[in-house]
């Protein structure tokens, strides 16, 4: 008897998924049939989108100060 496979998804299938759940449009359990994945997947990759949009939305890039950079530079060299 074969082992049997995981089901693997790709980044794009995961996106579609994770956007139909933020719209909230449909119940999980509507998604979870209609993409023929669990509930808990669904949830994980909402929350997950959800974490990372707001990280994004909140990162300020912040320069290095002078000092630094002057203790940077023999290290590029």
């Amino acid at each position: 008897m074969l082992p049997s496979q995981r089901k693997t998804y790709d980044a794009v299938f995961k996106a579609k998924v994770a956007l139909e759940a933020v719209k909230g449009e449909k119940t999980i359990a509507q998604i979870a049939s209609e993409f023929s994945v669990h509930p808990n997947q669904i949830r994980q990759r909402r929350n997950h989108l959800l974490e990372f949009s707001r990280s994004t939305f909140y990162y300020r890039p912040v320069g290095e100060d002078a000092y630094n950079l002057t203790l940077m530079r023999p290290i590029d060299e």
